[in-house]
């Protein structure tokens, strides 16, 4: 699951530009630590001043490096409750769907991820797990 989150930084840092700078660097560090239920309190606190789409994609990202992922497939749902265009959200629903082998859940996914990006990288991304995905779903 490192590897997804990994990769999965890069884009968080663009869809997270509102958040203060201080709050993101902390909450990723204690991630990055392995101090979720830390970053799971931090992140509360700031859901009750701001309940964005891009706080709770943020709290499912620390959900799953605890090693829950149903709480994290809770949060990731919650973001797009409230936006339903949140690439991240679809990104991160993707990769646990397709790593839960829900094969059909995650290309429902990745044909969002692929509607909403604007993002050339991950409309191809989105392509290449279309095509892996269809190829197993065929066998």
């Amino acid at each position: 699951m490192k590897k997804i989150i990994c990769a999965f930084f890069c884009l968080l840092f663009v869809t997270l530009a509102y958040a203060s700078s201080q709050y993101l660097e902390e909450t990723l560090q204690l991630i990055n630590d392995d101090k979720n239920d830390e970053a799971i309190e931090i992140i509360k606190l700031n859901l009750i001043e701001n309940k964005s789409a891009d706080n709770y994609v943020l709290m499912g990202i620390a959900y799953l490096e605890k090693n829950d992922p149903k709480n994290a497939e809770e949060n990731f749902k919650k973001a797009l409750e409230l936006d339903r265009k949140t690439v991240s959200a679809h990104y991160m629903l993707a990769m646990l769907y397709e790593k839960e082998k829900r094969y059909e859940q995650s290309m429902v996914k990745w044909e969002k991820i692929y509607k909403y990006t604007k993002n050339k990288k991950l409309k191809n991304l989105a392509l290449k797990h279309l095509k892996q995905l269809k190829g197993i779903m065929t066998q």
